[in-house]
Order: C-alpha cells, then structure tokens, then sequence
C-alpha cells in the first residue's frame, strides 16, 4: 500500500512539473502598448471649483443664491490579466447661501449637497465605450432666518405663521434641487468623459499601424493574431499575439523614464537592430500617430485652457522619443515622457 500511495504521488509531481513546464514555454507577445493611469487623470481633469451666482423667480419668490461647486475627478484601474476596464469617478459638493424674499417676509437659509458619480469605461472589439453615468446626490436646505420685511408688532406672529411653510417649501426644494444637480452635472460629466474616450479611441489606429510596420520590417508574420489585454493598479496593458500567447512583464521605467503611452518592442534579435530603428522613425511620421497627438493636444488645452499660453511648450513635450532599456531585449518608443513631470494640474476656471 505503501507503495502504491508513493508511486501515486511521484505520478501527481510528475505531472504537475509537467504542466508548469508547459506554462513557461508558452511565447510572450512582441509588441506591447501601455497606458499609464496618470495619462488618463491629465487628460480628464482633476480639480473643479466653480462659483455660480443664481438669480431667479420661484412662486413669486426672488430668490438670490450664491452656489459654490467643487470637485475632484479621478481614474481607478481594476487590477486584471484580462481586462482593461476602468472607472472615471467624481466626488464633490455643492454649498449654496440663500435668500428669497416673498412678501411680508424674508427667508435666509443654507443649503450642501454631496455627491458622486462614475462611470465605467469597457473595452470591447478595440473601441472603448462608456458605459450609462451612474450618479448619487442627497441635498438638504437648513433654514437660518425667517424675518418681516417691514417690522411691527405684528412681526412675530407672521414669521410664526410663515415658519411650517417655509419649511414644507425647503423639503419640496431638496427634491427639486437633486433632479437639477443630476441633470445639470449628470449632463457635463456625460460630456466630459465621452471627449475622453474619443480621444482613447485615437489610440487603436495608430497602434495598428504599428503593427503593420512591424510586419513588415521585423518579418513577423501576420496570422489569426488576437487582442491581449490586462491592467495593474497603474497601467492598462493592450497586445496582440498568436492564439495561446501571454502578455510579458515589463519593468517599471520609474519617473525619471516613465511616460503616459508605452510603446515595447520586443524582436529576440540584438537590441540595437537597425529594422528597430526604421520601424520607430516610420512610426512617428505615420498619419495615426499625428491623429492621435493632435486629439490629445486639443484635449489637453480645453480641459487645461490656461496651457494656451504655454502652447509650444505643450506641442514640444507631447514627441515620442525611443529607448534603450538596458539588460532587456526591449526597444521603448515613450510618448510625451514629459507631461506629467512639467505640465502643471490646472483647476477649471
């Protein structure tokens, strides 16, 4: 019994040696493009504060209110080996200061809303799409005052009479407030976060085109190649590959080499080929790319209008630039290395 109980477990080793051995010989794509999270906070923005005086006529009302919106938009990547789905997010608040005048009285009163909103961005058949805005809002009026416009002996009695009144009003004015704040807001970040993933879709052309260049100058052939996938806390990961491949570990370049897009190239030939070289100097004169530097410049100077003044500055960091990643079969063509160390993070006016 013995052993046949050892001879079963040499058997179990045997085979579980084998499969991991199987598992490191399955080839690594070649090429491989990464997008850095910081590259997708730049683009959309990360601050809002905004001051809106409000002027207006309600039931007879006038009402003058000051309201105060800030916010914070922010990028979460959900750590996968096969997806790259991600979520734009923003959380903020909206602080109003109130006063609404409605003879014989004068009411005064504060209002804050918190909020938050996300929404998530899929990639599916190489086109991101942006899934439905998911938002929440909760808004509470609190009354300050209640005073006679004119004051008498009767003044007490008309601000006891006015106060259930005002207060039924100020519940009614919550419920009117949050379906305002998700239609207006709803609406903007619905604008917002579509520009954006125009803007990502400009990266799938020209990523074609650099697979094409790679066929033809690194003689990779060009057969029933599939998309890869994947996402870490910091990067979204895309490749293609033959069926049954896996995406590579690539290492961490740091902040000094670091950029917002990653373009690795792999050849298992000597690093300093000269088919390498043609293909990165083909790649930064191929339309696609021009496409996609323009979309992120455009995008850049309407989330950032300030960096108009800066417009050459802008235009001279976002270049790619080749490099040698030393100890590494990899040649790395970065785009706008730059950006995130230089450009500044700009609040909406």
């Amino acid at each position: 019994m013995n052993a046949r109980r050892l001879f079963a477990a040499s058997l179990a080793l045997a085979i579980v040696a084998t499969q991991l051995c199987a598992q490191d010989d399955v080839k690594e794509t070649k090429v491989v493009l990464r997008v850095s999270r910081s590259f997708l906070r730049t683009l959309l923005g990360v601050r809002v504060h905004k001051l809106q005086p409000i002027d207006d006529s309600v039931a007879g009302a006038t009402i003058v209110c000051n309201a105060n919106v800030a916010g914070k938009l922010d990028v979460r990547l959900h750590k996968s080996d096969t997806h790259s789905d991600f979520d734009l997010t923003f959380a903020g608040a909206i602080d109003t200061e109130m006063a609404a005048t409605r003879r014989p009285v004068q009411i005064f009163a504060h209002g804050a809303a918190p909020f938050q909103a996300q929404r998530r961005i899929v990639l599916k058949d190489r086109t991101f799409s942006a899934e439905p805005l998911c938002m929440s809002v909760s808004h509470r009026f609190e009354l300050d005052d209640i005073d006679t416009i004119r004051r008498g002996p009767l003044s007490p009695l008309v601000r006891g009479l006015a106060r259930p009144i005002v207060r039924r009003s100020l519940a009614d004015g919550d419920r009117q407030a949050e379906q305002q704040i998700r239609q207006e807001i709803g609406v903007r970040l619905e604008v917002e976060t579509d520009k954006l993933v125009e803007v990502l879709n400009h990266i799938d052309p020209a990523y074609r085109k650099v697979m094409e260049l790679v066929h033809t100058h690194l003689g990779v052939e060009h057969v029933n190649l599939q998309l890869y996938r994947a996402a870490s806390d910091e990067h979204i990961i895309l490749s293609v590959g033959r069926q049954g491949m896996k995406l590579p570990m690539l290492p961490d370049l740091g902040k000094n080499s670091g950029a917002p897009l990653e373009l690795w190239v792999s050849t298992d030939i000597k690093a300093n080929d000269p088919r390498v070289d043609k293909l990165l100097e083909h790649w930064r004169n191929i339309e696609e790319w021009k496409a996609l530097k323009a979309a992120v410049r455009a995008q850049l100077l309407r989330r950032h209008p300030k960096l108009a003044d800066v417009r050459e500055k802008v235009n001279a960091v976002l270049e790619i630039h080749p490099l040698a990643v030393e100890n590494t079969p990899w040649r790395v063509v970065t785009f706008a290395p730059k950006l995130h160390l230089e450009l500044p993070v700009l609040e909406l006016p």
